[in-house]
Parts: structure tokens; C-alpha cells; sequence
């Protein structure tokens, strides 16, 4: 597995541990929770997730047969990914989509954006005037447009063409 495989496998396995803890800790034992249209009870949803973590666990194991379990690994991945898709959005439903009620279940929550100061504002607004002025000056100098400008006479002859060569004629020939 490369370095960023690597990463994002291990941050759904640290998810998936995570949120065997929280299920068992959050959810009622005969609560039947729905997760891509399958109905599981928080025991099958933990030995499910457990498995995906022993797979990651094998896979990523100093041993002879890594290569083969680095597959099975990166076969089972979309499952696993795909079921913790699942897990979130049964979270949201069931419970609600407040951040403190996603990190009860494990679940990382993105950090609010900061407020611009009218300052900050007033400064990315001339940074980007500027941008745009300097990409309108860019496309400006880059290429002049250029255009040929095709006339005919009354008799239809192209006008600035030599006139046309009789068949058989020499070119160029007195």
C-alpha cells in the first residue's frame, strides 16, 4: 500500500473503532438499525466493523503472506467505507445531525469556518480584483486577434488571387 492508501485505511479503521465503542456505549442492544437498506443489530454492525479492522490488521502485519492479505484489504476497503457511509447517515436519522451527537458516535465533525473580519473582507475583495485584472490583462497580451478578410468581384472571381490557369497551362511559362 502507498503512503496516502495507508493513510486513509487506517483513518477508517481508527472510525470504525471508534464507532464500535460508541454503539456499544449509545445504543440499545434490540435497536435494529438500518444501514444501506439491511436492518443489523448493534452486535452484528460491531463484529462487522471488527471484521474490516481484522482484515486492515492483517493486511498491514510484517508477514510472508503480506502481499495477499494487502490485497483482501484493499478489496474489503470500499466495504468497509461504504458501511461506515451507512453507520453516519443511521446516525443522522436516528439521533440528528448536532455535532455534539455526532461525536458521542464517533463521527468527526468538519470545524466551523472563522467569521472574516470587514477588514479581511475588504482585503481578499482587492486581492481578488486584482487577480481578475491581472488574468483580463494576461488574456489581452497573449494572442491579437487576427482576421482575413475573403472579397469577390461581380463575376464572382476572388479578388487579390492570381487569375485562374488555363488546363494545361505552364506556370509561369511566356
Amino acid at each position: 500500500m502507498g503512503k496516502n492508501a495507508s493513510k486513509a485505511s487506517t483513518d477508517i479503521v481508527t472510525k470504525l473503532k471508534g464507532a464500535n465503542a460508541a454503539i456499544i456505549a449509545n445504543v440499545d442492544p434490540t435497536e435494529a438499525m438500518t444501514l444501506g437498506g439491511t436492518k443489523f443489530t448493534p452486535s452484528e454492525v460491531t463484529v462487522q466493523f471488527d471484521g474490516y479492522i481484522t482484515v486492515y490488521g492483517d493486511a498491514t502485519t510484517a508477514k510472508a503472506d503480506a502481499a495477499t492479505k494487502a490485497k483482501a484489504w484493499a478489496t474489503t476497503k470500499p466495504e468497509a467505507k461504504q458501511m461506515w457511509d451507512e453507520y453516519v447517515q443511521w446516525v443522522e436519522v436516528t439521533f440528528g445531525k448536532d455535532p455534539a451527537t455526532k461525536a458521542k458516535f464517533n463521527i468527526p465533525v468538519p470545524a466551523p469556518r472563522p467569521t472574516k473580519t470587514p477588514e479581511e473582507k475588504s482585503v481578499a475583495n482587492a486581492k481578488r480584483r486584482q487577480t481578475l485584472a491581472q488574468k483580463k490583462a494576461q488574456k489581452a497580451a497573449a494572442a491579437p486577434k487576427t482576421a482575413t478578410v475573403v472579397a469577390y468581384d461581380a463575376n464572382g472571381n476572388l479578388i487579390g488571387a492570381p487569375p485562374p490557369v488555363a488546363a494545361g497551362a505552364v506556370v509561369g511559362a511566356k
